[in-house]
């Protein structure tokens, strides 16, 4: 019964997020561009092998900071900027709700890159949810060495500070705000 209600709680997370909510000024997001481009200038400092993925990718999405954490049940929320062909193109956020074995927080960035037009498109409509079932990479000197696409996508995570413990079962949700 309890399993039931969870799955409950999460399937009505999920659902009540917003999607497309229209287009946002790009003035009002300077600041978070500026923060997307020092996250990527920090990844590719950790591992400039990732180069290769901002050039040949169709698109991606920079999430500076990602906030995590749980008791078991936990949450996970963070805005971002959304770039096609290297131009920021949009604003995004991710929401992620988690079940299972997990204690205390911690904080991420978090890239994910399309590799065709496709994948790209299908995170536009801002219905675009991630599976535990696609996990994302740990960033690490060398790491884009072995890194390769899967269903169009590679996630790439870099922590940024906190501890935290989990076995847990989830997913993330992603929105998307075209600039004017």
């Amino acid at each position: 019964m309890k399993a039931f209600a969870m799955t409950i709680l999460i399937f009505f997370i999920f659902n009540i997020s917003q999607t497309v909510t229209g287009q946002v000024s790009k003035s009002d997001y300077s600041v978070d561009i500026a923060k997307a481009e020092q996250t990527r200038k920090e990844f590719l400092k950790t591992d400039p092998g990732l180069q290769h993925f901002f050039d040949n990718s169709y698109g991606y999405a920079i999430f500076p900071n990602i906030g995590k954490g749980g008791l078991i049940v936990g949450g996970a929320h963070g805005k971002g900027i959304v770039f096609k062909k290297g131009e920021p193109v949009g604003a995004t956020e991710m929401t992620q709700v988690s079940i299972g074995g997990q204690i205390g927080g911690k904080s991420y960035a978090e890239i994910i890159f399309f590799k065709s037009k496709a994948e790209y498109e299908v995170f536009i409509t801002g219905r675009y949810e991630v599976a535990v079932t696609l996990s994302a990479v740990a960033l690490d000197y060398g790491v884009s060495n072995d890194m390769a696409y899967s269903n169009g996508v590679v996630i790439v995570t870099k922590d940024n500070g906190g501890l935290m413990a989990e076995a847990t079962v989830g997913g993330q949700k992603f929105s998307y705000h075209p600039f004017e």
